[in-house]
């Protein structure tokens, strides 16, 4: 049997959040959803669902602000990104399994604990919603801002695979 450590399973997940998104390890793509798991999402009698988490997100784009986007800040973004990943793709696989059981209440809790946990990882990059959110956006539409992403995005894979 296979030695499996956390840096084993993080690089497996990372693996399956890049093919599941289709990116490539030069450019990052986004998670469906950073956006917490709302109330409405949490009262659906199935798991959360693209469509669900796309309901939770505003439907206009974040006004044009003058952030600037500095490495530091891009770095941070990148880092939540990785943990929102990993975290929607847990939660998704927790969820899967508590429907197939027909155990509401768990389902419940899981969406819970997944909105606690995302406000966590925003908070521990120095991030709020909409700050995320903006980052996400200007990042489809900026091609330069995407490859510098990108750059983190590959630092975060090698570290994870060179562990």
């Amino acid at each position: 049997m296979p030695n499996i450590t956390p840096q084993t399973t993080l690089t497996v997940v990372l693996a399956l959040v890049l093919a599941a998104t289709g990116c490539n390890s030069s450019k990052p793509a986004e998670p469906e959803s950073a956006a917490p798991v709302t109330d409405a999402a949490a009262a659906a009698p199935t798991a959360v669902t693209s469509a669900a988490v796309s309901a939770a997100l505003p439907t206009t784009a974040p006004a044009a602000t003058t952030m600037a986007i500095t490495d530091e800040l891009l770095d941070r973004y990148v880092g939540a990104f990785i943990k929102l990943s990993i975290l929607q793709h847990t939660t998704q696989e927790q969820l899967d399994k508590a429907e197939q059981a027909s155990q509401a209440k768990a389902i419940v809790k899981i969406k819970s604990d997944a909105d606690i946990m995302t406000h966590g990882i925003l908070s521990e990059a120095g991030l709020t919603d909409k700050e995320y959110l903006d980052i996400r956006h200007r990042m489809k539409l900026d091609p330069e801002l995407n490859a510098r992403g990108g750059a983190f995005f590959e630092r975060y894979m090698n570290e994870a695979t060179t562990k």
